[in-house]
């Protein structure tokens, strides 16, 4: 990975933490553009777990409250890889919460419901429900991801 991707990263990361109407601009048009990027991290650095979950919270910050970026991830290869990197890391809270609040952002549009059901995002929340019975945010997470693909 080049020191220009790991700055990108670092500061959509940044500007995904903020709550000022500029800085969530710049956050979704800078986020846009660098989502292959994003897409090729969590494809070429699969080991490197804090970083995946970084990816991947940029990844749902981007879809949260925007219909247009909702639709657009799942045209990518973004679903492929977000399972696998959970499914290589399923032990690590983090990126289970960093993924199912993914899946929860993108199932609020009834066309992303079907495409994360056959994907296989049902069973690998359920998964996540059972490895963790006793975490409450793993738990609520997994309710509303299913709560959303079920509705209609």
């Amino acid at each position: 990975m080049t020191a220009a991707e790991l700055s990108l990263i670092n500061e959509l990361y940044q500007l995904s933490r903020s709550v000022s109407p500029e800085d969530s601009a710049t956050f979704n048009s800078k986020c846009q553009a660098a989502v292959p990027t994003l897409l090729n991290v969590i494809k070429t650095q699969a080991d490197d777990v804090e970083l995946l979950r970084t990816c991947i919270c940029i990844l749902k910050e981007h879809c949260y409250d925007s219909d247009t970026n909702s639709a657009y991830l799942p045209t990518t290869d973004a679903l492929p890889l977000v399972l696998s990197a959970v499914q290589r890391h399923a032990s690590n809270v983090g990126l289970v919460l960093q993924v199912l609040g993914l899946f929860v952002n993108l199932t609020v549009l009834d066309a992303n419901r079907t495409i994360i059901g056959n994907a296989g995002g049902i069973a690998l929340t359920s998964q996540m429900m059972t490895k963790f019975p006793e975490d409450r945010e793993i738990q609520k997470m997994g309710m509303m991801v299913l709560r959303n693909i079920s509705c209609d």
